[in-house]
């Protein structure tokens, strides 16, 4: 049976394998080198997240939506962008968040 290590990033040595085999086990059928990361180039899982996909939606009341990207800590969006209904630029303000990317 294997033991995996469970750490926090502060606590990960650059060079320490993650996964050992208990002892009085022996060597390991498969061999696992781990890859390591240099602890300056790190990243922690919401860091990966760092842009939002959002729902635009026409102030026109035309019901004309689009999907943008913003920044995961900016403000919400207003943009004017092309209406097709209009067939004018209006205003589109940001409704709801469909997901992170």
């Amino acid at each position: 049976m294997r033991v995996i290590k469970v750490m926090f990033a502060s606590q990960v040595q650059v060079g320490e394998p993650w996964l050992t085999p208990e002892p009085g086990e022996g060597a390991p059928r498969q061999t696992f080198t781990p890859k390591t990361v240099p602890a300056d180039r790190m990243k922690l899982a919401w860091q990966d997240k760092r842009t939002l996909l959002v729902k635009m939606v026409s102030q026109a009341g035309t019901g004309v939506t689009f999907n943008a990207r913003r920044g995961r800590l900016r403000e919400k969006l207003t943009l004017l962008h092309y209406d097709p209904v209009v067939k004018q630029k209006v205003l589109f303000v940001e409704q709801k968040k469909i997901r992170s990317l």
